[in-house]
């Protein structure tokens, strides 16, 4: 995959759907004669670019970037500066590395947010990335999950709070969806402790599903 092109794409998707200049560097604001970053953040971010899989409690994980300064700003923009225009070459990249791993999946689906979160936001991220990623790999991308009760905000927590606190608190959007034999990718933007994915995956291999995972950065 050209990578220098997808920098470039998101400058210029953010300058025709929000109307701006995409001649400042997306990381930093640094001005810049083309493409989408300045010089010193596309060396940060290909130092950053991982391409990893591994396995989490038995379930395969595939990263595609290290959350370092620059990936976290870009996710930031992404998730809370409703940008979700972000979500076409975020997406491009994580199925470009699936398919690099001839990857097959009956299906995507996403992490939850909560209501007031998402519509604190007005769309939720990870959805969006799996709509992106199901297009590509030409699969349905599908709202499987819900949030089951209400839970703290993972980031202020302690890694051995961050398990108590998702403990069961996601479940299948259909209790008596069939599941047996779907293969589901997991998609979600990053990954710190696993926690939320080993939680989300849980009521799905219940089901009978089996169940891989992607995300855009690893912690």
């Amino acid at each position: 995959m050209n990578y220098s092109g997808f920098w470039k794409k998101i400058g210029k998707a953010g300058a025709e759907l929000l109307a701006l200049d995409a001649r400042t560097c997306a990381v930093c604001g640094r001005d810049i004669r083309e493409g989408a970053v300045c010089g010193e953040c596309a060396r940060q971010l290909a130092e950053a670019r991982i391409l990893q899989a591994e396995r989490l409690s038995g379930i395969p994980l595939y990263s595609c970037y290290r959350y370092d300064a620059c990936v976290r700003t870009i996710l930031l923009r992404f998730k809370l500066n409703h940008s979700p225009w972000l979500a076409e070459a975020i997406g491009e990249q994580m199925a470009s590395f699936l398919r690099s791993r001839a990857l097959c999946f009956s299906a995507a689906t996403f992490v939850p947010l909560s209501r007031k979160r998402e519509l604190e936001r007005g769309y939720n991220q990870a959805e969006l990335l799996a709509r992106e990623i199901g297009k590509r790999l030409e699969i349905p991308a599908m709202p499987l999950l819900r949030r089951s009760r209400k839970t703290k905000v993972q980031s202020r927590l302690k890694a051995e709070e961050r398990a108590e606190n998702l403990k069961d608190a996601f479940a299948l959007v259909h209790k008596e969806q069939a599941m047996r034999g779907q293969r589901i990718l997991l998609v979600d933007d990053v990954a710190t402790t696993g926690t939320t994915i080993l939680q989300c995956a849980k009521p799905l291999q219940e089901a009978g599903a089996s169940v891989a995972a992607i995300v855009f950065a690893r912690a």
